[in-house]
């Protein structure tokens, strides 16, 4: 296993992507919707990131975000003891499972 750690430039648009384990649809359920919502919009209001767009799936949840340099390691810390992130043109993909409520 790598112990590569993604270095997020506040300078660039990052598309990041999260999974929830297994890949069960847990974002049909409105109060499962409503937490990724409002965990969102708390990184936001505390200046960790900037956020363009957003899309919940079923089973994933799309963004494109900037981390601000209040921000750094936001997503490192999100991150399991599985990271998977690969870098790409734009940014960083970040496969960050969700864990079970």
């Amino acid at each position: 296993m790598t112990h590569w750690r993604p270095d997020f430039n506040p300078d660039n648009l990052y598309f990041v992507t999260t999974n929830a384990v297994q890949h069960r649809h847990l974002f049909r359920s409105d109060v499962i919707k409503r937490l990724a919502v409002d965990s969102l919009d708390c990184m936001r209001l505390r200046k960790r990131l900037k956020l363009y767009v957003f899309v919940i799936m079923p089973n994933h949840i799309h963004g494109i975000i900037v981390l601000t340099d209040h921000g750094r390691g936001t997503l490192q810390r999100a991150r399991t003891d599985r990271p998977r992130a690969y870098p790409g043109n734009v940014g960083a993909r970040s496969n960050v499972p969700l864990p079970l409520i």
